[in-house]
């Protein structure tokens, strides 16, 4: 939620998902509006990993950026290199959030 309301700070209109499940259900039915995804790596019933490549499938132009607090497991991390055009470490600042988000949708829409 505290990403949610800082990226519509700055303009930008958000969906939410409760997890991997919910998220691909919401860009099912939102699929024409969702220009970009920003998914936690370790979330219940189905994963980042999955996750995106589930998104990918249904959108392979679509532009997502991973995060997570827990480098610690840089297998994960490796599950989404090559899927992913971003990845952000938790915590980070709003800053790094709006470069990283404003970097990945001009790359893909070019």
């Amino acid at each position: 939620e505290i990403l949610r309301a800082m990226l519509e700070n700055y303009g930008y209109q958000v969906l939410t998902a409760n997890d991997g499940v919910d998220g691909l259900a919401q860009f099912a039915q939102n699929s024409n509006q969702v220009k970009g995804v920003i998914t936690d790596l370790m979330m219940p019933h189905l994963d980042g990993a999955l996750t995106i490549k589930g998104l990918l499938k249904m959108n392979p132009e679509l532009a997502i950026i991973a995060t997570s607090g827990l480098i610690t497991d840089h297998h994960e991390v490796s599950r989404v290199e090559g899927f992913a055009d971003a990845f952000i470490q938790k915590p980070y600042t709003t800053e790094k959030m709006l470069t990283t988000l404003h970097q990945t949708l001009h790359k893909k829409m070019k």
